[in-house]
């Protein structure tokens, strides 16, 4: 777990939402807020977050709300799928003959 935690402290900005009880006092800990800040990331309601950025203290922010907008978007969509999209069929094929030169390979190299 040293590597993992070492990587998250090295880190320069933290965003954080609600978290589990466990991982709220872990974090808590790394970011020196005690059992205040222990309980706020446990009962953070939506779209509320923590952040702590370089040497600065951690703030509260809200996220603001997205609307969605009251398009159709269907015809965009199959056209970006006729586009970019492949058959699954295909791309399984394409998967199975890469495996198969792969094992090709690795049995000529054993030999």
């Amino acid at each position: 777990m040293r590597p993992f935690r070492a990587a998250l402290l090295s880190v320069g900005t933290h965003v954080l939402f609600q978290l589990s009880s466990q991982d709220a006092g872990q974090v808590s800990q790394m970011l020196d807020g005690g059992r205040p800040l222990t309980e706020r990331l446990k009962n953070l309601p939506n779209r509320q977050f923590i952040l702590k950025t370089g040497a600065e203290r951690w703030v509260e922010g809200r996220v603001p709300r997205v609307d969605e907008p009251e398009v159709d978007y269907t015809d965009l969509l199959n056209r970006v799928r006729y586009r970019r999209g492949r058959v699954r069929a295909h791309i399984e094929r394409d998967i199975a003959q890469r495996q198969a030169a792969l094992r090709r390979n690795a049995e000529e190299d054993l030999q």
